[in-house]
């Protein structure tokens, strides 16, 4: 009964590395795409656009990038940090944050659980140092969807003070 019990465990994990320190819900973040390092198009705009609300959720003072709207592609070229700093000085953001998604996928195999990986980062717009970093990885059951691992993964690493 226990090895069943260790088994049913082992098919939704989660795994989390934070950058010691925590974001502040009264500071003003801009969000853009994640660079897709995945085989699932527009997997950069999915999870920066379920992050924009998880943050809305916390009542963090954010916005999203007009690269993130309808339509847009991942990010390119013409989105460089330098790029992505400038806007959010010119209006107003301390902050920006971006990262990469490098796993958005269902594995294979009789279940196809759901497995997601992202890292956050978050950039101060005055000198572009990294701020605050966190990478996550989790699966899920085979009943979920990539979004609801990727939500829950994101809830995890949203860590904040203030």
């Amino acid at each position: 009964m226990s090895i069943i019990i260790l088994s049913l465990c082992a098919c939704a994990a989660s795994v989390v590395n934070t950058k010691s320190a925590n974001l502040n819900r009264s500071s003003s973040y801009l969000i853009y795409p994640f660079k897709n390092f995945t085989q699932t198009p527009d997997a950069g705009l999915r999870v920066a656009s379920i992050l924009y609300g998880v943050l809305l959720s916390k009542n963090f003072k954010v916005a999203a990038s007009s690269t993130l709207g309808p339509g847009n592609g991942e990010v390119n070229a013409a989105e460089t940090l330098a790029g992505m700093l400038q806007e959010a000085k010119n209006n107003g953001f301390k902050f920006i944050i971006t990262g990469n998604v490098n796993e958005f996928r269902y594995k294979t195999g009789i279940n196809g659980e759901p497995a997601v990986s992202v890292t956050v980062l978050v950039y101060d717009s005055k000198n572009g140092e990294v701020i605050w970093s966190s990478t996550g990885s989790a699966t899920g059951w085979s009943s979920q969807s990539r979004t609801t691992v990727a939500q829950k993964l994101l809830n995890k690493i949203i860590v904040t003070t203030k």
